[in-house]
């Protein structure tokens, strides 16, 4: 019993964590050059949006404004733990 525990804990440290993107859909198309990100990760997990460190609130959820450019805009949404994996979500937003 006390191992299987270990290795249960074990798997959750390694792998990667919970990242859900609320907002924005994939494919958007918008006028104007700033967008909210919305989403939810584990709290004990860092959240980066094109490599910038976003807070959490204390249940995991975030959410941060970005500037846009003309064109195709790729956003880079990461969730990482400490020993774990990443989890990584892109989001396509083309701004007319």
């Amino acid at each position: 019993l006390g191992f299987a525990y270990l290795s249960v804990e074990a798997k959750d440290l390694f792998n990667p964590p919970f990242l859900d993107v609320e907002e924005p859909k994939n494919n958007l198309v918008i006028h104007q050059d700033n967008l909210k990100i919305v989403g939810k990760s584990i709290p004990e997990a860092k959240v980066f949006i094109n490599g910038k460190n976003v807070l959490m609130d204390r249940n995991g959820n975030f959410e941060l404004e970005i500037g846009l450019r003309p064109g195709i805009n790729i956003i880079k949404i990461s969730a990482n733990k400490k020993y774990g994996k990443s989890n990584v979500i892109y989001k396509k937003v083309l701004v007319k």
